[in-house]
């Protein structure tokens, strides 16, 4: 997750220019509020763990999660 909302949008921004289809999610951790990247609809859960693990370090993309 992102702290700050123009970081999500700075994530949300490179992603897309790659051609991802990126969306931004606030949620909250703890008492704060951050902001999720989120790619979303993707067929397979593997063709999601094989995007997370392409992903990290780049476009923004520190940490990569996978959920359901």
């Amino acid at each position: 997750p992102a702290p700050t909302q123009s970081g999500a949008l700075d994530v949300s921004s490179q992603l897309r220019t790659a051609g991802y289809a990126a969306e931004i999610h606030p949620a909250k951790a703890g008492d704060k509020r951050v902001y999720q990247v989120r790619i979303s609809r993707l067929p397979t859960q593997g063709d999601a763990e094989a995007l997370a693990a392409q992903l990290r370090g780049m476009h923004g993309v520190a940490e990569p999660r996978v959920s359901r």
